[in-house]
């Protein structure tokens, strides 16, 4: 973000405007057209509060430095990642946006950018126990180092096949949040007749929602997954996959035993399983990621997603986790 200069810290004949670019370059706008001007001295440091520098050839200015503005910086997610609703019901979520700055984040607001058409949506603040609080559709206020949590609704009027809603998390004076998929997305699947709808959450041994792979050729990381099926009864195949990232490691996945964990058919671990889940039933899962090379850190690609899919390929549910070698 420039950092403004005061009004009248130069002289009066003087039509620049002087501010600093984000890599610490003082630079002056003459209309605005920037011209560089002179290094400043400092780069992660403020400047002091007096500091000359020169313009022209031969004319030179004291310019004091207004303090500093605390900036706002906002990151959001949404939970569960995907929901499967039949054509006039509300498929739910909740959303956070965490303020990563250290000022207060106004106007904060969410939209979905690319629902099909004819979906409506809303979305409403939440209090700690994601009890609705306030009214639907209404701007939060967010302090800096905080987050601010949400419910959001959207109901299909047609039927449609799977697709990634994105959101517009917004708020008045930041800058806009970044789609990651899995991360901040929905995956939305609207059926005409009543089918599956699994609902499912992953958990890292960590529970930062990173599966850490040990370091070296083989050494296995490993989450697990809880579902629920809150629509109807179906065959549904799970899968484990990358997205569209290729990433140097064998995932897979087995069905648990809810009470211990284990594998209920440990010595066949594949890339997918295929299962039958009743209305209300919670299977668990359990998925090990093996590296055949080194993961970078980067949370909002380098995932490894969990599938629900129905006999006829529609998906019905999926979950993500963020992976790096450690």
């Amino acid at each position: 973000m420039p950092i403004a200069f005061p009004a009248g810290a130069f002289p009066a004949e003087s039509s620049f405007e002087p501010v600093i670019s984000p890599d610490g370059q003082l630079l002056v706008l003459n209309g605005n057209t920037p011209l560089p001007f002179i290094r400043a001295p400092f780069t992660d440091e403020p400047p002091p509060p007096l500091f000359a520098v020169r313009f022209g050839t031969s004319k030179f200015a004291q310019i004091r430095f207004a303090p500093s503005v605390p900036l706002a910086g906002v990151v959001a997610a949404v939970l569960p990642g995907s929901r499967a609703v039949q054509v006039g019901t509300a498929a739910t979520a909740f959303a956070t946006i965490l303020n990563a700055g250290s000022g207060t984040a106004t106007g904060c607001s969410i939209a979905p950018t690319n629902a099909p058409t004819g979906t409506t949506f809303s979305y409403q603040q939440t209090n700690a126990a994601n009890v609705p609080i306030g009214q639907p559709n209404t701007p939060a206020t967010i302090p800096g180092g905080n987050g601010q949590s949400f419910v959001i609704s959207l109901t299909p009027t047609a039927a449609f096949p799977a697709t990634d809603i994105q959101f517009a998390f917004a708020c008045a004076n930041t800058s806009a949040v970044a789609v990651l998929p899995g991360v901040n997305t929905l995956l939305l699947t609207s059926t005409s007749a009543p089918g599956p709808d699994i609902v499912a959450l992953a958990a890292t041994v960590t529970n930062d929602g990173i599966a850490n792979i040990p370091p070296g050729v083989f050494g296995t990381g490993f989450f697990s997954v809880a579902t629920v099926n809150v629509g109807a009864s179906a065959q549904i195949t799970a899968s484990v996959d990358t997205g569209s990232v290729s990433l140097p490691i064998a995932p897979a996945l087995c069905q648990t035993n809810p009470g211990t964990g284990a594998c209920l058919e440990p010595t066949v671990l594949s890339t997918s399983t295929t299962v039958q889940i009743n209305a209300g039933q919670t299977p668990t899962f359990a998925v090990f990621v093996v590296g055949l090379g080194n993961v970078a850190v980067n949370p909002g690609v380098n995932r490894v997603f969990v599938r629900f899919k129905t006999a006829g390929g529609a998906t019905v549910g999926a979950t993500s986790v963020a992976i790096r070698t450690q």
